[in-house]
This record gives structure tokens, sequence and C-alpha cells, in this order.
């Protein structure tokens, strides 16, 4: 086993030398890992954290005219005893409202795959669909995926307070709705406000005069409110040959209240009629008056938009308000919408601050690594492994399907102190046995590569070692770190990979001579640090001169350390304020 290691390591450091003879190789693998992480950073989905929550499908249908309760008994019951124990199913919830809407939302197995679990639903829902009420399957159910959270609220008002909510809920219904639908990643656009219909008021005395009830009323409406094909005149089969064809058009469905007040109810032998303005009162009004919105104090419907599975919100987002801000071009005189919350407002503030801590310590890195090289091209060498290391870990990320979240940028904000270590020490060697020996940059880097190989690889196993096994464990919290975790091991990898071809190849070319003896700040720096290498060894002999006193102070710093960690508070996830309040009454 130790030879055949012995043996893997030697074919590396074979490896390492062909960089140094080709370093023009190097470079080129090394530019099309960065273009490649850049196309894949433009690819990927942005989000404040990592997919927490399982798959969920949701079906709806409405039963107009029914309340809670015939919701309930009526679909519900039906649908839910066929849905319930679909595979890779884990629960599912159910609303059921007063003016006859029916909501079911099933959850699946986090790992399950979203298009299957829709297509078993569907199946389902079709076993389902022969025992519903007529009227629930005539407008038909909606099944979808979709995020459980809202990607943002817009509300469309009157400024002025000219117009009512009943105007603007259908100019939302009919036009604002369908254009947001459209676009990519929006799962849902759910309008909060009254729909537009007839509404007919019956009157009991007079319909107790006709001897009538109101299911021959529905009846009435039902026959002679559709649209009818009445088929042509002339078309086949005919004998006539060469003449012409007449399509037949008839009214179709009725639109206004006085076309309704026009329906026949009933007729007698005697050739009399009872109309329905005989026996009800017709008008356009609300469908239900459950819905009241205001926006600064003003009528107003607000336009709920939801996401649609691994999208990218802020795409989604710009793509909606885009659409929008077409669509308020033409909208009528005192109409206008504004954004009412925007959820990526929150994740576009802490990306931009992850964004402004990843560039700070890169600087801070840069800053480091020259002030102990103290050589500009030595100090380039480690400082252009980090842009390829990081890019690099974009490919895997997009690969793996993850998201662009604060988890993966919090790794990779760790990551940057990490992968120069590896070039540091490819670089440091060199340097050394420039200055020691005499060397040349290309004799010297391959040396220096037979002698460091087997260290930089064995540190980036230890460091493999306490990353990697984060990304095992179980259950959700394993679910939220696995990303974080993935993302700092392939940068340690990728950091890896540069120290063993990029960096001995830029040492080959960049580094010729020895370092000058330094003078001002350096000096002053390299007197500060020698004397302080020389305390520090000191205390190392004292220490190691006893023993027992240095066990006696590691017992003591992990006790310590263990009573920090019990008397630590402890939370799934940190405390955010994201100054949003939601009440629901």
């Amino acid at each position: 086993m130790k030879l055949s290691i012995r043996a893997s390591i030697d074919k590396i450091k074979t490896f390492s030398r062909v960089f140094v003879e080709r370093p023009r190789f190097a470079m080129v693998i090394s530019i099309v890992l960065t273009m490649a992480g850049i196309l894949a950073i433009t690819k990927l989905p942005v989000a404040q954290y990592p997919q927490l929550t399982p798959p969920q499908i949701s079906v709806t249908y409405n039963y107009p005219g029914a309340n809670a309760r015939e919701v309930q008994n009526t679909i519900a019951t039906p649908m839910e005893d066929e849905i319930n124990g679909v595979d890779d199913m884990l629960y599912m919830s159910s609303d059921c409202t007063d003016d006859g809407n029916y909501q079911l939302t099933i959850s699946f197995d986090i790992e399950s795959d979203r298009d299957m679990d829709l297509v078993k639903v569907q199946n389902r829902m079709s076993q389902a669909e022969p025992k519903l009420p007529s009227e629930a399957k005539q407008l038909g159910g909606r099944v979808r995926a979709q995020s459980t959270d809202f990607l943002g609220f817009f509300s469309l008002g009157s400024p002025k307070g000219t117009r009512s909510r009943l105007e603007l809920s259908n100019y939302a219904y009919g036009i604002i709705q369908p254009a947001l639908l459209r676009v990519p990643g929006i799962g849902d656009a759910t309008i909060y406000g009254p729909k537009l219909s007839i509404r007919v008021w019956l009157d009991p005395a007079r319909m107790a005069a006709q001897g009538m009830n109101s299911e021959e009323v529905i009846q009435a409406i039902s026959a002679q409110n559709i649209q009818a094909s009445l088929g042509a005149v002339g078309g086949s089969p005919t004998e006539a040959h060469g003449g012409y064809t007449y399509s037949l058009l008839a009214k179709g469905r009725l639109m206004t209240a006085e076309e309704f007040n026009e329906i026949v109810v009933r007729r007698d032998g005697n050739g009399g009629i009872v109309k329905l303005k005989d026996i009800a009162r017709t008008e356009i009004g609300e469908q239900n008056y459950m819905f009241n919105g205001l926006y600064n104090n003003r009528n107003a419907i607000s336009i709920g938009l939801q996401q649609k599975p691994g999208a990218n919100a802020i795409e989604t987002m710009n793509a909606a308000q885009a659409v929008l801000d077409d669509l308020a071009k033409d909208f009528p005189e005192d109409m206008a919408i504004d954004l009412g919350y925007d959820a990526t407002d929150y994740v576009r503030r802490c990306i931009r601050e992850i964004v402004d801590t990843l560039v700070v310590t890169f600087v801070l890195v840069v800053l480091v690594c020259y002030l102990f090289l103290q050589d500009w091209r030595a100090t380039l060498i480690p400082c252009l492994t980090i842009p390829v290391s990081l890019c690099s870990t974009f490919i895997l990320m997009s690969v793996l399907g993850y998201s662009i979240n604060m988890l993966t940028l919090f790794g990779l904000v760790l990551a940057i102190g990490v992968v120069v270590d590896d070039c540091i020490v490819v670089v440091e060697r060199v340097q050394y046995l420039i200055e020691t020996r005499g060397l040349n940059a290309k004799e010297a880097t391959i040396q220096a590569m037979s002698d460091v190989t087997s260290a930089v690889i064995a540190t980036t196993l230890v460091l493999l070692g306490i990353f990697v096994p984060v990304g095992f464990m179980s259950g959700i919290t394993g679910r939220i770190y696995q990303q974080f975790s993935v993302t700092l091991s392939a940068a340690v990898c990728f950091s890896t990979v540069c120290a063993l071809t990029l960096a001995p190849a830029l040492c080959s070319l960049l580094l010729h001579e020895a370092r000058p003896y330094r003078h001002g700040p350096f000096a002053w720096f390299n007197w500060c640090l020698e004397h302080f290498k020389g305390f520090f060894v000191s205390c190392a002999r004292w220490l190691a001169s006893r023993i027992f006193l240095a066990l006696m102070l590691l017992l003591l710093v992990v006790f310590l350390t263990v009573q920090m960690f019990m008397t630590t508070s402890t939370s799934f996830l940190p405390e955010e304020d994201q100054r949003v309040i939601f009440c629901s009454l």
C-alpha cells in the first residue's frame, strides 16, 4: 500500500514537471476553467438559502356558490381520499373557503423529482374527478408545482380614487395576470381581489306567486347562457356542387345585466312567459364581497407572485417588474401599480454585503501575501490562483444544481484564505532554492515540486477530512450545510490543482532572481518577525520541557471550550430582521 501511494505521488511530481516545461498549457487550462466558471455564474439561480422545504404540488378547484362545508364534503373529501398515499408523499394540507375555493397542498420527499410528483398527482386527480360536482368539473382543476414563499406583492390602485375595486380587479384578471404568468420563472400570480360576475337577486314573494324554486331558475340560466356551435349552410354533406358555404353564428354567452333580464324562466300552455326580470333583480357586481384592499388609503387590489422551484429569484423579479412597466404605459386613466413587497430586496442586500466581504477578503489576502513574500512577482502567483479556484468552483455548483446563496458565498469567503496556502508553499520553496542554491527559476521549480508535492497533497486531504463530513450530516441540517461543505471542498481541490499546474508554470516564468536585502518598513517588519519567531521558539522549548503543565493547559482549554459550547444559545438559523410584517386575520 505504501509503495502504491509513493508511486502515485511520484507520478504527480512528473505531472507537475509537464507544466513547468509547457507553461502556456497550464495557463490555457486555467483560462478555460475561469471562463467556464464565469458562464456558470450567469446560469446559477440566486436565493437566500439552499432549497430547504420539500417539493410541493398545489391542486385548486372552485365550486361557485358553495360554502366551506360544502366544498369540504363534495371536493376535499373525494380528492384527498384519492391523492392520499401517493408515492414519496410526506403530508398534505387543504384549505376550503366560503367563496367556494379549494386548495390542496401536497408535500413530497425532498429528494423526489418534482416533474414526476406532478404527474403522479395528476393521475390521482383524474381518478377523483368523476366524484366531483358538475359545476366544479366544468370549471376544471389546476395543478402546479410552485414555491411556498411569495416572491413579491404588487398593488394595483387608483391614486385619485375614481376606480372601484371591481374595475381594478377585472383589469388585473384580464390583462395583468396572463402577462405575468408568461414570465419565465413565475409559478403563479394570485389576484387578491373580487371577480366580475352577474348577481341575480331572487324575489321570494314573486317566485312563490309563480310557483317557482331556485333550482328552476338556475337551470334556465345554465340552458340559455351558452356558447353554441350552429354549423354552416351549404356545407358537407350536400348534393350541390360549386355553391357557397355560410357559417351560422349565435349570440353566445350573455354579457350584460339587461341580457340576463330577458332569460325566459318558464312558459305556460297559454303562451305566457316568465322572464328573469319578473322574479329577480340582476346587476353586475362582485362574485363575493370577501376582499377589501387599500393602498395608501385608496382602493387597491394585490397581486402575489410565486416563483417556480429552481428559478432565479432576482432574474424572475426583474423580468416581472419589466413586464409590469411595459403594461403600465397602456394603463387606463387613474390606474397605477406599485411594488408593495419585494422578497428579493433582502436577498440582494445580503448577497451584495457578502460580495463586498469577498472583495475585502481578497484585498486583505493579497496585502498579507505581499507583506510576507515582499515581492510583487511572488505575490502575483498565489493571487492569480484565487479567481481560478473560485470560478472553477461555480462549475461544480452548476453541475450539482446548487444556487448562489448565503452559505455558498460564505464558503467562498472562507476559501479565499485557504486556496492560497498550497501556492504559497510552492512559491516559498522555489524562492528558497533560488536564494540558497543559486538555481535558475526552472530548475528550482522542478526541484521544489519534487520536495513539496507530498506536503501539498497531504494538507489538501487534511482540509477535506474536516469539510467533507459536514456534507454527510443527516436531516434538514445536513441539507442546509451540504452546499457550504461541497463549495468549500471544491475550492480547496481546485486550489490544489492550481498549485500543481499553474503555480509551477508561473514560478518558472516570474521568479528569476534572489530577493534583495530589504530596507524601510519591510526591514522593520522582518526584524519584528524574527524576534517573534525567537520568542515563539523559546516558549515552545519551555513547554516541551514541562509536559505535565502543557497537558494541563490543553485540558483547561478543552474544558472552557465545552463550557462555552454548552452555555451558548442555539438556533436553526440566525434570526434576521427583514423589516416586513405580515398579519393574518
